[in-house]
């Protein structure tokens, strides 16, 4: 997918912020965990999840099956929420 496509499909998702479902999975794993876009922005997003404790501090995100993967970061839990920023020094990754 090029840097454009995930762009636009970025775009796409900030118009739409509301009951975005998404899939988090480690980097070199295949397993992965549903979870709900709560806010998202250009350099970061709020997930709610099952088991934060379960989110690796470094994963994988997949908005939609097909759609860009990017790399993000935790940067803070609270409940059943996760914080993480997208990474700054990476396009997107392939799924």
């Amino acid at each position: 997918m090029s840097l454009e496509s995930a762009k636009t499909f970025l775009e796409w998702a900030l118009s739409r912020r509301d009951n975005i479902t998404a899939k988090i999975r480690k980097a070199g794993s295949f397993a992965t965990q549903q979870c709900r876009v709560l806010d998202i922005s250009r350099k970061s997003v709020r997930l709610k999840v099952a088991d934060p404790d379960n989110i690796p501090d470094s994963f994988l995100l997949s908005l939609s099956n097909g759609g860009p993967v990017y790399h993000a970061s935790v940067t803070w839990r609270r409940g059943t929420e996760v914080g993480a920023e997208f990474s700054a020094k990476s396009p997107p990754a392939r799924a």
